[in-house]
Order: structure tokens, then sequence, then C-alpha cells
């Protein structure tokens, strides 16, 4: 049966379960990867993470506030970089991630009591709270009250509005190599402008492009 197409992303805010046939994390090893893995995807994007917690071998679960990206473009980013890393030859991921859309700082500080109340979070090692210092991770978002839930998302900028973006971060007089890479992480992960975008702006290639974000 063909999957059904999800409906139009109405928040920012996401509390996610992916699950496996097979078995994710055989090692400590594994684990690590993902969870840097978690952290460049973060970079990448420009989104928050609340938690994550490794359940079990073959699940993991995230609570996230997208801002103005697609869920299904940073999961897409997440499970195809952890695939690659296991190198399978088959399909890792046989089904799609459950998301459940939060639209509140209430509801998600719910969300993030209900992942502390599962069985599985306490004998999990790898979650949002590092158990070696009792603290969250560097690239964990502290949860606040006056987040800013996401309702509306804007298209992808045309070639005019990118191009005026670009001008205004004064891209064009940026020289050194090291600043100009940081510089099109920023614009890719704050302004939903598109790989090709900033190839065609900064003369270098899509694929270099993508190295430069996903780095």
């Amino acid at each position: 049966m063909a999957r059904q197409p999800r409906q139009q992303q109405e928040t920012s805010l996401f509390s996610i379960k992916q699950q496996s046939k097979q078995m994710l994390f055989q090692d400590k090893e594994d684990k690590l990867v993902f969870r840097d893995i978690l952290e460049k995807s973060k970079h990448k994007y420009g989104f928050d993470i609340y938690a994550f917690c490794l359940l079990d071998d073959d699940a993991f679960w995230i609570i996230l506030d997208a801002k103005k990206r697609s869920i299904s473009r940073i999961m897409q980013s997440i499970c195809i970089s952890y695939s690659l890393y296991k190198e399978e030859d088959h399909q890792l991921f046989h089904t799609r991630y459950q998301s459940k859309p939060l639209y509140s700082s209430q509801q998600l500080k719910n969300e993030l009591d209900s992942l502390k109340e599962d069985k599985r979070y306490e004998m999990g090692s790898y979650c949002y709270i590092n158990p070696m210092t009792l603290k969250p991770f560097e690239f964990v978002s502290d949860v606040k009250d006056s987040i800013e839930v996401q309702t509306s998302f804007a298209k992808r900028l045309s070639d005019q509005q990118a191009l005026d973006v670009f001008e205004k971060y004064g891209a064009n007089l940026v020289v050194e190599l090291e600043e100009r890479n940081e510089l099109i992480r920023k614009l890719y992960a704050k302004y939903n402008v598109s790989q090709k975008q900033l190839a065609n702006y900064f003369g270098i290639s899509s694929s270099m492009i993508s190295k430069i974000v996903n780095v």
C-alpha cells in the first residue's frame, strides 16, 4: 500500500518516535554517532532539541521545535545520515516516524514529563540528561515559558527574495573561506533558501554547498 501524504504542518513543536524492525543501536559507538548526528542536524537546520532518548535498541524518541523548517526534511536528514553510517544494504527504517504535534509550552512540558515517566527512560543511558553530569547535553535547549510556537510556514524563498537576503548580509563582501562557509551555514539554517540558490550566488557547486552545511 502506498504511503499517505502527511498533513500540512500546523505547529513547530513535535514529539517524534521512530522504530525499526532491525537493531538500530548495537553498542556505545552507535549511540554516540546517533547523538552526533542529532547535534549536526540541529546546527544544519536551525531547530531546537528539547529532549531525546534512545529508549530501546530499535527505537528513539525526540522532542523538538522545528521552527521554520519542515519536520519531514529534518527527520529525513537524521534517518538518512544514520542509515549511511550503518551502511545498510536494505532499508533501515521500514515505517514512518510517529509525530505528535504540540501547540503550547505547557503541552511541551507535559510531553517531557511523559518521556521521563516511561519505564525505559530510567534504563536508558543515552537520554537528554547526561548521566555523567546530570546536566543536559550542550546542544539540548532549555524549555522556557516564552517559547514561540510557529504556526505558519513560509514557502521557499524565490530567487529574488533569496538574493535580497544574501545582499542584506553583505555576502558578496565575504572573502575569507571559513567566514564564507560559516555564513552559508547560517543562511541555510535561518532562512528557507535552497542549496541551489546558495550555490548560484556564491559561484560554487551544489555538492560543495551540501558538504558545507553538513559539516
